[in-house]
């Protein structure tokens, strides 16, 4: 036919050269920003507002983020406790080394030599014990710098490979997005027998996206999979050093405690002198009266034994009226019990006397 006419014609071809730089457009970008929003948004709360977006089905990786934030919250938690731990056995070592300097104190102002050896031994024993809750403190501050490196260098590490991560993936949800959109205008313009100048002239930007979207999706598939080993490998070294270091925290502190036990073990005598000799004068004088009053009792009872015999007042008028007193006293439980009251000299109530007067 061209053969025919005689005449010259001109063949144009589209090369997708760059087509990843280019495909990068401002409408990419702005896909890519949504799907970054989207993704921490709850799926009605998205439809409700209108995002369309790509979503990826039965994605392994969303688990595994989810068990990383999980490992380094519980790693928060274990630092903590272990720093208190390790700040708890500091201040027990301090303690204890406080008592000994205090009982050695004592034991170097005692003049006994019995109880300046006992006090000695005891705060000998203090320092012993401070000594080894130092070195029991001693693992515990290396755990709590394992952990720690754990998660300022090995979780955000890997929260930056994610990051990465999620920057492609965005990507890719992107293009997808696009040659989506594309390909529902191409299904309207059908729809209403339109023909579509993108499609007419040769359709580019659409084979464009598909270049861009295949390789993307190339990048996408490589850094998942290195993602998913890292994590992998990751929660392997976390169930093995958990494991150890528990188990260094358990026997650290059984052997701490079991040779603290050892160390007192053995009894310690220590002789305090008590001058008792103010004590006995007072009790010796307090014994003393308590046995006066006794007597001085017994003696009341034996004299008022019959009250009508004796003690008579003779009204006759040929002797003169002698007058005996009686004096009931009666015992106290003790020298300084004023419950009962004594009949006597000592009494506030009237004398008691018997008169005869017949």
């Amino acid at each position: 036919m061209n053969s025919m006419k005689q005449c010259n014609f001109q063949i144009t071809i589209n090369k997708l050269d760059d087509a990843n730089t280019k495909g990068k457009t401002l409408d990419i970008l702005i896909k890519k920003v949504k799907h970054k929003v989207v993704e921490f948004m709850d799926q009605d709360s998205a439809d409700a507002l209108g995002l369309s977006r790509a979503i990826l089905t039965n994605d392994p990786l969303a688990e595994k983020e989810k068990i990383l934030e999980e490992n380094s919250e519980f790693y928060r938690h274990l630092v903590a406790y272990f720093g208190d731990m390790f700040q708890y056995q500091q201040k027990i070592s301090d303690s204890q080394k406080e008592f000994g300097s205090i009982f050695c104190d004592l034991a170097a102002h005692e003049k006994q030599q019995t109880a300046n050896e006992a006090f000695s031994e005891f705060g000998d024993k203090h320092r012993m014990i401070a000594k080894k809750q130092s070195e029991s403190a001693v693992p515990l501050q290396k755990m709590v710098s394992d952990l720690q490196v754990y998660i300022d260098h090995v979780v955000p590490d890997t929260r930056l490979t994610i990051k990465k991560y999620l920057d492609v993936k965005y990507e890719y949800l992107s293009y997808c997005l696009k040659l989506k959109e594309l390909d529902d205008e191409e299904v309207e313009f059908i729809a209403i027998q339109e023909p579509l100048y993108r499609v007419e002239t040769g359709n580019y930007e659409y084979r464009m996206m598909l270049r861009c979207r295949q390789e993307c999706r190339t990048r996408f598939m490589k850094m998942r999979d290195d993602v998913m080993v890292k994590i992998e490998l990751l929660d392997q070294k976390h169930v093995r050093d958990i494991a150890q270091h528990l188990a260094t925290f358990a026997k650290t502190m059984a052997k701490c405690h079991l040779e603290c036990a050892e160390i007192l073990k053995d009894r310690i005598d220590v002789p305090i002198e008590i001058d008792l000799e103010q004590l006995n004068i007072s009790m010796t004088s307090g014994s003393n009266g308590g046995k006066r009053d006794i007597e001085e009792g017994e003696e009341a009872v034996v004299l008022n034994d019959n009250p009508l015999e004796g003690d008579l007042i003779d009204v006759d008028g040929s002797a003169e009226p002698i007058i005996r007193e009686s004096r009931i006293t009666l015992q106290r439980n003790s020298f300084g019990d004023t419950s009962q009251p004594l009949l006597g000299s000592d009494s506030p109530l009237e004398e008691l006397s018997l008169i005869d007067i017949s």
